[in-house]
């Protein structure tokens, strides 16, 4: 990549990179898009419009998610370029911005969850469950004897939880206590459906934070069956993704790449000993996506006001140039009737008068012009 500093902004100047069509159809099949536009300070429509004039090929919707769990589809390649098309792309790279100090409610949040008191604890029995938890209950109980699902197969307002029906149990005793400790904590959880999936989602600081809990898929190789050898289609399907009966928690974060998503069973610790740094967790995105709204709207603002700044420039310089005209055309008509002009005149100071007034409105007269 080539980079070069924009003449004429001085130090503080953004800087732009030249990238390949090799160099980005890498870097777009290795980072998100949305998370690489972030990093080269422009939006991911404009990303993937550069794409599609270099005819280099994108990730399909899903693929970060199917990468995650092992199921990673064949990349295509990247094609010849069209003749005579260009053979790089400019980006506008930011400079990285230091990460913001935690704010007072994130570090009192942080005292908080770290009190013993306060540890969040899982029941080995669901009693008494939260309604959200006990409509989930209703809504994921198996309806056949496939066990291998870890997901279901409807769209039902509940709970986002993605586990085996051998794991539901347990699952439904986590989400209950996480709810009901999230409540005690001011914290309102909530459930909402579009057509394609289901969200779990807070209302922390200001901002919405979604997460989900799962069961981990690891890749075994596959083993074909004996339809599949009868049919003729062994080999095609090279691994299997079987549930490890590990469970985690997961925040949808694509803007703060910095901030942890993901708290998970381990070999120290269960997902049930996690769950305060879970809501730490929570707090920590919620605390960066609000960071990013209030900058988002002193950019907005900082534009609107250049905006008018602009249009005031534009409209003085116009009425600057009527003025003139009119002064002009005063003088043309009165030496035309013979009326006298010098500037001794009644005539000659009103003129000199509204051509100063030309200057005092027009923005590109410096100040020193434009007085007297």
């Amino acid at each position: 990549m080539d980079t070069i500093l924009d003449p004429g902004a001085g130090t503080s100047a953004a800087m732009t990179v030249k990238v390949t069509r090799e160099e980005l159809y890498e870097l777009v099949w290795t980072v998100p898009m949305q998370r690489l536009a972030e990093r080269y300070g422009i939006s991911d429509v404009a990303l993937a419009k550069s794409c599609r004039k270099l005819l280099i090929p994108v990730p399909p919707r899903g693929y970060w998610r199917r990468k995650e769990t092992g199921r990673v589809p064949a990349r295509p390649p990247l094609p010849r370029p069209r003749p005579g098309s260009r053979a790089t792309v400019t980006l506008s790279l930011e400079r990285k911005r230091e990460p913001p100090p935690p704010s007072p409610e994130l570090a009192a949040r942080a005292a908080h969850e770290a009190l013993p008191e306060n540890r969040i604890l899982v029941a080995d029995r669901l009693s008494r469950p939260h309604p959200l938890v006990r409509e989930a209950a209703a809504v994921l109980r198996p309806r056949s004897r496939r066990v291998d699902s870890v997901r279901p197969w409807r769209i039902d307002r509940c709970l986002d939880i993605r586990v085996t029906p051998k794991h539901l149990g347990r699952a439904l005793r986590i989400f209950d206590a996480l709810i009901k400790a999230l409540d005690a904590r001011g914290i309102q959880v909530s459930v909402v459906t579009d057509d394609r999936r289901r969200h779990t989602q807070v209302e922390l600081y200001g901002e919405t934070v979604a997460f989900w809990l799962e069961e981990r898929t690891a890749p075994h190789p596959h083993v074909p069956t004996e339809a599949e050898n009868k049919e003729g289609s062994a080999g095609r399907r090279k691994w299997d993704h079987v549930p490890s009966g590990q469970l985690r928690l997961r925040i949808e974060n694509p803007f703060l790449e910095s901030a942890r998503k993901t708290w998970s069973d381990g070999h120290r610790a269960k997902l049930e000993d996690l769950l305060n740094d879970f809501v730490g967790g929570l707090a920590v995105v919620a605390d960066g996506l609000r960071a990013r709204t209030v900058r988002w709207k002193h950019q907005r603002e900082e534009e609107e006001q250049r905006v008018r700044t602009l249009e005031q420039q534009v409209d003085r310089w116009t009425r600057a140039a009527q003025v003139r005209a009119f002064a002009d055309e005063a003088e043309r008509r009165a030496s035309a009737k013979g009326v006298p002009v010098t500037p001794a005149s009644e005539l000659g100071e009103w003129l000199a008068w509204a051509r100063r007034h030309a200057d005092r409105l027009d923005p590109f007269k410096p100040p020193s012009a434009s007085t007297g």
